[in-house]
């Protein structure tokens, strides 16, 4: 039998990967720590406890307290095809792991004011064809697309200072960058084996 609903006591204080079985997970006040949880392949929602000093939910995704930071998309939602999804307003950051190997996500719309996509977010999303970030964006981090082997056009904003390592390393389908004015680094292998770019 599936456990559908997990409720933690709050004596719990980090959580590492949930395997498949939970549809929900309930993060008691006490929890400080959240790991990478692209294996828990049926898990829906987070649903935070409202005296949590670290997490909130919004919609059910993981963010920090003040909402600045996505921590992790449930990646159950991986099982809807061509899944889409709008990062809040007000959403700072993108955080590690936070949507990686969703293969499933065609569509991300981001909110002016992102600053920082962190390692491997979006690590083989191989769903995702186009990609437009926005204005205030300044760092994508190691690994940030890593192998979006569908991903074929990659607009980068006025004033975005740092493509990381490897950031678009094997994204096999990729024919147009477009590049803005700002960028200062360009780290190695960060567009490595785009074989389709000539």
């Amino acid at each position: 039998n599936r456990i559908i609903d997990l409720v933690l006591p709050n004596t719990v204080t980090s959580i590492q990967t949930i395997k498949s079985g939970v549809k929900t997970l309930n993060i008691s006040a006490s929890v400080t720590s959240v790991s990478d949880m692209t294996e828990s392949a049926d898990l829906q929602d987070y649903k935070v406890d409202a005296n949590n000093a670290n997490y909130c939910d919004v919609d059910g995704v993981l963010f920090s307290k003040d909402k600045k930071i996505l921590y992790s998309m449930p990646f159950g939602r991986n099982s809807q095809a061509n899944y889409g999804y709008t990062i809040p307003e007000g959403t700072k950051e993108i955080g590690e792991y936070a949507f990686n190997k969703m293969t499933n996500l065609a569509k991300v719309v981001f909110p002016d004011g992102l600053e920082v996509i962190d390692l491997d977010a979006f690590a083989y999303c191989s769903g995702l064809l186009s990609v437009t970030l926005p204005a205030g964006l300044k760092k994508i981090n190691q690994g940030g697309f890593f192998q979006c082997t569908s991903l074929q056009t990659m607009t980068f904003p006025e004033g975005l200072e740092e493509i990381g390592e490897g950031a678009f390393r094997l994204c096999t389908s990729l024919t147009t960058v477009k590049f803005g004015e700002g960028l200062k680094t360009i780290k190695t292998i960060a567009f490595a084996s785009c074989y389709a770019l000539t």
